[in-house]
């Protein structure tokens, strides 16, 4: 019986817990941060919101260094959800997507302090559904060319993200999504309380 519970758990281990590590880790290099100190030097957590991600990479007056954080970010979002789902494809696609965004929000190289998530969220739909991710970009857009709140629109595009996984994707997907949607909001929760009370910082 032993031996049979030690093959389980190994058996979890590499099939489950291994991949899951590795997208967390993939989430957690901090591009806003790493590019602002080699191109700028300057630390990223100082300007702005102090958050570590592209928006805040704009606050830094360098539109090459934003750009860049976006790309990375979407791209190790997508990373994680495409090449890893490649090797274990018995792990959800969003189950991933969400170890690669947890590993954003706590990156353990800035004693767990990351970004929001928005960007590498971005990059795991669209490596879960292009179509989604269409909708849902131009859905950011709009709202953010509207108000100028980046924090407004991803938190409404974020309320939205199961549904349009619900749309186009399989229907166990959508308890990550909901899941992804909670972090998101709820990385955005003293934005929201900024929005309330009038406050927040436009871009």
């Amino acid at each position: 019986m032993f031996f049979l519970s030690y093959l389980d758990v190994m058996s979890m281990v590499t099939d489950l817990i291994f991949p899951l590590v590795i997208a967390y880790v993939i989430g957690s290099v901090p591009f806003a941060f790493l590019l602002a100190r080699l191109v700028l030097q300057v630390d990223v957590r100082t300007i702005g919101s102090g958050n570590v991600g592209a928006t805040n990479a704009l606050r830094t007056g360098n539109k090459l260094v934003a750009l860049l954080t976006l790309i990375l970010d979407l791209g190790k979002g997508y990373l994680a959800v495409t090449v890893l789902h490649y090797y274990y494809s018995n792990i959800p696609l969003l189950l991933l997507g969400l170890a690669a965004v947890v590993g954003h929000v706590f990156p353990i190289w800035l004693k767990f302090k990351g970004g929001k998530g928005v960007a590498t969220t971005v990059g795991v739909t669209l490596g879960v559904s292009p179509v989604a991710t269409v909708f849902l970009v131009v859905i950011w857009a709009g709202l953010f060319l509207w108000k100028r709140y980046a924090s407004l629109a991803s938190v409404i595009t974020a309320l939205l993200l199961p549904l349009f996984i619900y749309m186009f994707c399989s229907s166990e997907e959508i308890k990550y999504a909901i899941a992804l949607m909670v972090l998101v909001v709820l990385c955005h929760f003293k934005n929201i309380q900024r929005l309330i009370e009038g406050n927040e910082l436009r871009i």
